[in-house]
């Protein structure tokens, strides 16, 4: 062990969203801080997850468009993409985007450690890097050390094709046959970006759909829209093994149907694994003599109480790694309670309302209640729906079908919830997020002008409804 000891009123292991904004907004309230990070600052949502994904969908989404036809720009139809310029446009906005986190810290004056960190004690933990293992005291300790990709037990996942989104955010080619084993969030955002590209894209879905865990609207809606441009889905499907077929894959797959099942195989380029994401191993984040107290639920994610504290005094975890919605904006948000509550200070963030997003194209993206959970918590609740073809800018600008629709109180018009479908959804969403948190009513939300033509104008017309 080094002789150096490095005391810190807060060490936080991650630096992933969660990881740095708990580091930076802990010192500005004056603590002493340290992170460790074994891979890249900015953890998987700068470097592998959401920033590389969109940067690759930015270009995929002005491809699809202009080779769909834009009116009064011709050949158009014949523009292909240079994939190893886009993937160094990738690396390039991921490298600045982790410069501006390690910026951050310096100007936080957070020290930065590189290696993996483990708790060993009260108080005590090691980082062992470059330079060997250096030891750590803390009053506090914070784990933000988010999740990793699932790679299920199907033969042949051993082979180069077939990849997690880890490795296929980096892949330079564009696959002529693309099969997605997944079709939850990343999987229906993959699809997104390489359908645009020109791939045939196909998911494989074990549930009877794709986004099962959202409202059935939106995946019926997409489904009807992935049809249109040529994605292929097997619901109710799964796996049996991965076969290598010279420099390409074979899917063995078997399809379960009303009156049986049915056996087929698809010979792919590139197989995307995109079935979820797990945490490590506890004993990779604490010495196995130190778990006590620090609990997990049957799939490893770690029980936390209201203030992010786990069964161990001073050890608290934030993010992926606690379950829940796993969302980089929600590490985040949890980051600033926590730098908070450790201060002192009042929680600067409502967490009960959260804007959830898929960037398909259309993009999704949803807060509160459903109807169905109104009705379930009791509540006589209403409900507007508006068509966006019907809005001015989603028509002018070709868009797909889309809609909005809100949940509210029958008696009060309080705003419940809210579910968006169509262009620019993701930015949109804010405004009924924070209606939810503020208890606002249609009412008061009525009272806002929106500027005309906007794809926010259909707001206007929802709360007519």
């Amino acid at each position: 062990m080094s002789e150096a000891k490095n005391s810190f009123d807060l060490f936080v292991i991650g630096g992933g969203p969660g990881g740095y904004t708990a580091a930076a907004e802990a010192a500005k309230r004056g603590l002493s801080v340290g992170l460790a990070e074994d891979t890249e600052l900015g953890g998987t949502c700068l470097n592998r997850g959401c920033i590389p994904t969109k940067t690759l969908m930015h270009t995929s989404e002005h491809l699809r468009k202009m080779r769909s036809g834009v009116p009064g720009i011709i050949g158009a139809s014949s523009l292909k993409c240079d994939m190893q310029a886009l993937q160094a446009r990738r690396a390039e906005v991921s490298a600045k985007l982790a410069g501006d986190v390690a910026g951050l810290m310096k100007k936080s004056r957070v020290t930065v450690f590189r290696g993996s960190a483990k708790i060993t004690g009260p108080g005590s933990a090691v980082v062992t890097g470059a330079d060997g293992d250096i030891e750590i005291n803390a009053e506090n300790i914070l784990i933000a050390t988010g999740l990793v990709p699932v790679m299920p037990p199907i033969p042949g996942t051993e082979l180069p094709q077939v990849m997690t989104s880890d490795e296929f955010i980096r892949f330079d080619k564009i696959p002529e046959e693309l099969v997605i084993l997944g079709g939850g969030v990343i999987g229906v955002e993959f699809a997104t970006v390489f359908n645009g590209l020109g791939s045939h894209v196909t998911i494989i879905e074990g549930a009877d759909r794709i986004l099962g865990a959202l409202d059935k609207e939106f995946s019926q809606s997409l489904k009807m829209i992935f049809k249109k441009r040529g994605v292929d889905i097997l619901s109710s499907s799964r796996v049996s093994e991965f076969q290598k077929d010279g420099d390409r894959v074979r899917c063995l797959y078997t399809e379960s149907l009303k009156d049986g099942s049915r056996d087929g195989e698809i010979a792919a380029d590139a197989v995307l694994v995109a079935v979820g994401r797990k945490p490590r191993p506890l004993s990779d984040i604490v010495d196995p003599g130190f778990e006590a107290g620090i609990e997990t639920d049957e799939k490893g994610f770690i029980k936390v109480d209201e203030h992010f504290l786990t069964g161990q005094d001073h050890i608290y975890a934030i993010g992926d790694i606690t379950g829940g919605i796993q969302l980089a904006h929600v590490a985040s948000a949890q980051a600033e309670n926590l730098a908070a509550f450790l201060a002192g200070d009042e929680p600067p963030v409502d967490l009960s309302t959260v804007p959830v997003c898929v960037y398909s194209e259309p993009e999704i993206a949803f807060c509160g209640m459903t109807p169905d959970e109104a009705k379930a918590a009791g509540i006589d609740a209403g409900t507007g729906k508006y068509t966006m073809l019907a809005n001015g800018k989603s028509f002018l600008s070709g868009q797909d079908r889309g809609f909005m629709k809100y949940v509210f109180e029958k008696e009060t018009g309080r705003i419940l919830g809210a579910q968006l479908m169509c262009a620019n959804a993701v930015d949109m969403i804010a405004q009924f997020v924070e209606a939810v948190d503020n208890g606002l009513t249609r009412r008061d939300l009525r009272k806002v002008i929106h500027p005309h033509p906007s794809y926010n104008e259909g707001m206007t017309e929802l709360l007519k409804m």
